[in-house]
């Protein structure tokens, strides 16, 4: 019984490394990718969750649209309608 206690904490303690071992890399890769120059701004992600090729200057202004067809109030049941909603970013 002990030899396989012993064989148990040999495992978990396989596992807990490996799982370390996930983590460490998962923070490198994400510590790299903060660091990248790539062909998005990351600002405007961070800020405000626009993905941009580059980074604008001004500042983000929305503009929404709304088309409703078919939509009664008090309708139950087998009514139809649709509502569209549709929001843009705009750099001023």
């Amino acid at each position: 019984m002990v030899w396989k206690q012993r064989g148990m904490v040999w495992n978990q303690r396989v596992i807990l490394m490996k799982k370390k071992l996930w983590i460490g890399v998962a923070a490198v890769l994400w510590v790299v990718s903060l660091f990248h120059e790539g062909d998005r701004c990351e600002r405007a992600l961070f800020a405000y969750g626009v993905d941009a090729e580059s980074c604008p200057d001004g500042e983000v202004r929305q503009s929404a649209e709304l088309a409703v067809d078919g939509a009664r109030r008090g309708a139950k049941g087998s009514a139809e309608g649709s509502i569209d909603l549709e929001v843009v970013a705009h750099y001023t």
